[in-house]
């Protein structure tokens, strides 16, 4: 075989040129002895073919062969397969810690909710939305409290006995309005049932006082084993929104004045004079 032709051949056909009296095929490669497969691996390399795995059958490699030839195919499978792997077990283990194959509520910490604690937390839920809306502003007629308390008075058994049990003084009054009001400042319609529940307030609270025996000369009377009860205190005055509001501008408008005033009192007198006072005011020093 001429020089051109051996360029030109297959790096088996080489082969068989050094090897003269042998055919050389790749299902031949067990039969060679170790230095004509080095002439093989010499000729592929030089051709650029792809170098087999392993020329030994597996009956014929040792164990550090094996392994090595499994960890490299391992190696090369988790190159090829490890970001789309990983993702697609990122991928289950997120649905089965959101949703374990149902879509039921859960709790801040991942935990399911059950059906009554699905009930009360949509109720907690919407009563933090109530109480962050603001109220709408109701206008109560004077005429329409009034109404309700007179008929309290004639079509109740509570309201029939109020003066007999209880002292008709300005004390039993003030208190009985003021928890009238604390009741409609809470919200509570306009009813016979709003003075109702406003008298059982000023009785459970003691704070109203009640009718005692007096003699002839106005003095109260009392028999020898009866117990002195503690006196009644007054029922708190309850206070209205749009009241604090006024009360916080008078505030400010006084301390404005206030401060006005003094800044034009320290511009009209002379600066030592202003100077002694400041100092005087001034806390001594501790040694």
């Amino acid at each position: 075989m001429s020089q051109k032709e051996l360029e030109q051949a297959s790096p088996w056909k080489r082969l068989e040129s050094k090897l003269p009296g042998k055919k050389v095929v790749p299902q031949d490669q067990e039969r060679l002895n170790r230095f004509e497969r080095n002439d093989l691996e010499r000729v592929s390399e030089s051709a650029n073919v792809p170098k087999p795995a392993s020329i030994f059958s597996d009956d014929r490699q040792t164990s550090w062969t094996r392994n090595t030839t499994i960890q490299t195919a391992r190696r090369e499978y988790s190159d090829a397969h490890e970001v789309q792997d990983r993702e697609s077990i990122r991928q289950k283990q997120r649905e089965s810690w959101i949703s374990h194959g149902n879509h039921a509520p859960r709790t801040a910490r991942g935990l399911a909710m059950g059906p009554e604690l699905v009930k009360l937390k949509a109720k907690s839920d919407a009563d933090r939305v109530s109480r962050r809306q603001p109220k709408p502003h109701i206008v109560i007629d004077a005429d329409v409290v009034r109404a309700c308390i007179l008929l309290w008075r004639s079509e109740t058994e509570d309201g029939r006995r109020l003066y007999e049990q209880w002292e008709e003084s300005v004390f039993t009054k003030t208190s009985l309005n003021n928890a009238i009001q604390m009741r409609l400042a809470g919200g509570q319609p306009v009813n016979p049932q709003l003075v109702q529940d406003s008298y059982a307030d000023c009785v459970n609270g003691n704070h109203l006082e009640r009718k005692v025996r007096r003699d002839a000369n106005g003095n109260v009377v009392r028999h020898r084993s009866e117990a002195a009860l503690p006196a009644p205190t007054i029922y708190p005055r309850p206070i209205f929104g749009d009241e604090i509001a006024a009360n916080e501008q008078a505030a400010h408008e006084a301390a404005v004045e206030a401060a006005t005033k003094e800044m034009n009192r320290a511009l009209s007198i002379p600066f030592t004079q202003l100077k002694r006072e400041v100092q005087a005011q001034r806390k001594s020093e501790k040694p």
